[in-house]
């Protein structure tokens, strides 16, 4: 029984090292974006006005409709029916705004557009160092030219083609020699 064995080829594709500096600026980044989205609307008063806090005045717990056992924590706290009455009269707003809920849907899309995007071209980049045997489909590869993908595509094939013709197992191979 032969076997197809493949053999290192020397140009395997290493893909590029990020510094730690670079990855440090990266990290921060997300973190100023993860953060500024969380925070701008509240900065920017894009809240909702039903949020806002409706002033009671001479609040009891009675009247902030807490029973003996909320009143026992908030006082475990430190808070007073007045200190605590903002905290307790502050109800969030579950309306949802349908331009600001179509715009999130459309940035969302389109970032998950650009990813898909940017993704195929670093793939078929990759898969053009990896499976190109001549210098010049590698460096139409690089340039993003239709011919490198074309033959970056054909060969991609071929291996596909080689793979399928390898057998699963060795039972698969007894099978097929049994008359």
């Amino acid at each position: 029984m032969q076997t197809e064995t493949t053999t290192p080829t020397t140009d395997e594709y290493r893909p590029p090292a990020q510094s730690r500096l670079g990855q440090w600026i990266d990290a921060a980044v997300l973190l100023v974006l993860v953060f500024g989205a969380l925070y701008a609307p509240v900065l920017l008063g894009w809240t909702s006005p039903a949020a806002r806090v409706q002033p009671v005045s001479n609040p009891t717990w009675e009247s902030l409709h807490q029973n003996p056992t909320m009143v026992a924590q908030w006082q475990k706290l430190g808070y007073d029916p007045v200190k605590a009455a903002p905290l307790i009269e502050s109800r969030f707003d579950y309306r949802i705004d349908p331009v600001g809920l179509t715009a999130t849907a459309l940035l969302l899309i389109g970032y998950f557009a650009f990813v898909l995007v940017v993704a195929e071209r670093e793939y078929r980049g990759v898969i053009a160092e990896r499976f190109s045997r001549s210098p010049s489909a590698k460096a139409a590869s690089q340039t993003n030219a239709p011919q490198g993908a074309t033959a970056v595509r054909t060969e991609a094939v071929a291996f596909a083609d080689r793979m399928h013709e390898l057998p699963a197992s060795t039972d698969a191979v007894a099978k097929k020699s049994d008359p």
